[in-house]
């Protein structure tokens, strides 16, 4: 399956990275490499419980995890299998503006915390360290979309292709 910006709403975090697309699925189980990457015979509603699950021992290792979209788009791999066992294709499709804003404010919550730019708010897990003071944020026809990154010092602006 091939996932874009457009479809990324598709994907169920975690997704784990794949170091190549020669997967193929087989009677209920997906293999790569001749080694199992997920039985779906199993009865877990996620590929962690479904392969801790599985006889085979076989497994084929996973090393590298990405907890967002944004972390999809700063990868160098382009393949995937998601917490659901969708093995997929990210292909970045779209170049946007990354520009660096100064942090307003950063107010913390209960489980979280909301960064303040000057045109949005983005919610985030933890506040950043208190040197940096600019947030890059990716623009999409001129609105604040994503944020990006974080930097001490306000970098140029640039452009990404998501």
């Amino acid at each position: 399956m091939v996932i874009t910006y457009k479809t990324q709403n598709k994907i169920t975090y975690p997704v784990y990275i794949l170091p190549y697309n020669t997967w193929y699925k087989k009677d209920g189980v997906v293999f790569l490499d001749q080694k199992v990457l997920d039985d779906t015979n199993q009865v877990g509603t996620t590929l962690g419980l479904r392969r801790m699950q599985t006889p085979f021992k076989n497994l084929h290792r996973i090393y590298k995890m990405a907890n967002d979209w944004i972390s999809i788009i700063k990868s160098e791999n382009k393949y995937f299998i998601d917490s659901n066992g969708m093995c997929f294709t990210y292909v970045k499709t779209l170049f946007v503006q990354l520009r660096y804003v100064l942090i307003e404010d950063v107010i913390k919550k209960e489980k979280n915390c909301i960064l303040k730019i000057a045109q949005a708010q983005f919610i985030i897990p933890r506040p950043p360290y208190s040197g940096l003071k600019y947030a890059g944020v990716l623009y999409h026809k001129n609105y604040p979309w994503a944020l990006y990154n974080y930097s001490e010092l306000k970098l140029k602006t640039g452009k990404r292709k998501v």
